[in-house]
């Protein structure tokens, strides 16, 4: 709005300093540095000429600013909190009990090697469920005003074994046959574009049955768009630990 202000003060002016010096021309014969032999004709053409070539510079600045702010890049940032903790940094615990039946412990990255071969019953760290399921919420923030068309995250699970695939959620990286995914994928595509300094909840995804395998768990979340580059952020998880 402010541009379009902006841009019809600015040509009102134009039209109007033209009128005024070609009044100036014709009535008062002012010569405006020009020759006194240059006939009163020829002032006039030169002053039109000059300010529509002024007037020409002027619209080629507008409509570069013009596509700049039309073609602007957005800023995608990722939100994330546990329900029920309520909060992007909650305190789970973690205790030692047998593993369920899609982890196998005698192969990487559970595998020790202190650890026995062959046995099935090695005990796991798992996550405590708060309540009857854990929810991890996501929601991706546009802190521009730029719409950010064909959005799409990516969470890398980093100490920790996810397994179930969540509803519109793409499996992008397994470890195996057993002890579930690394990494899945939300792609928003053409139908759910973030538009600028909004935000879009995507779909849920269950947290429960974790188990933890690494001294440091976390979440990399990746986010993009068109035209952007794919950006990354860590959300490190507290994890408290039996001993």
């Amino acid at each position: 709005m402010r541009f379009r202000i902006w841009l019809t003060v600015v040509g009102s002016l134009m039209a109007l300093a033209s009128v005024t010096i070609i009044v100036c021309v014709w009535k008062w014969d002012y010569r405006f540095g020009l020759p006194v032999s240059t006939d009163k004709i020829t002032r006039i053409n030169t002053v039109v000429a000059t300010s529509a070539y002024a007037a020409a510079i002027i619209a080629a600045i507008f409509a570069l600013i013009a596509y700049w702010q039309a073609n602007g890049l957005p800023s995608l940032k990722p939100k994330i909190s546990f329900l029920p903790f309520n909060s992007a940094d909650p305190a789970f615990q973690a205790t030692l009990r047998q593993p369920p039946p899609w982890v196998d412990v005698n192969s990487l990255p559970l595998r020790d090697e202190n650890s026995p071969p062959g046995d099935p019953d090695i005990p796991v760290l798992l996550l405590d469920r708060v309540g009857s399921d854990t929810i991890l919420m996501v929601v991706l923030e546009n802190k521009t005003k730029y719409a950010a068309r064909n959005p799409g995250l990516r969470i890398e699970f980093f100490g920790l074994l996810f397994n179930g695939p969540p509803p519109e959620w793409t499996p992008v990286e397994r470890w195996g046959e057993k002890n579930g995914l690394k990494a899945i994928q939300w792609d928003g595509g053409t139908d759910n574009i973030v538009h600028g300094k909004w935000s879009r909840a995507l779909p849920i995804v269950g947290f429960n049955e974790i188990v933890v395998h690494g001294p440091m768990p976390s979440l990399k979340v990746t986010v993009v768009a068109d035209g952007c580059r794919p950006k990354e952020f860590n959300f490190p998880l507290n994890v408290r630990r039996p001993w």
